[in-house]
């Protein structure tokens, strides 16, 4: 089975990047008045920026339960290919 190219460092790494540039989109669009209409400034920001924070932020601080996860099912699943088991 090959092994990601991405140890949690880059991942790690990788979102923090990711979450401030949407931070910094945030930024831009609250304050910058004349540049980008107001519904379109809203509507971006609830309907994408928001939820990618959210998203980002929620695995940066959950990230070793969710490779411990990630793993155990890999894992498991490995494991009862190596049974047999559905195997025809």
């Amino acid at each position: 089975m090959a092994r990601s190219q991405f140890g949690p460092r880059q991942v790690r790494s990788l979102m923090r990047v990711v979450h401030l540039a949407l931070s910094v989109a945030t930024g831009f669009l609250l304050y910058a008045h004349g540049a980008v209409s107001d519904s379109m400034a809203r509507n971006g920001i609830a309907f994408v920026i928001f939820p990618l924070l959210f998203i980002t932020g929620g695995v940066m601080w959950q990230q070793a339960a969710l490779r411990r996860l990630l793993r155990k099912r890999r894992t498991g699943k490995l494991a009862l290919e190596g049974e047999g088991v559905g195997v025809r």
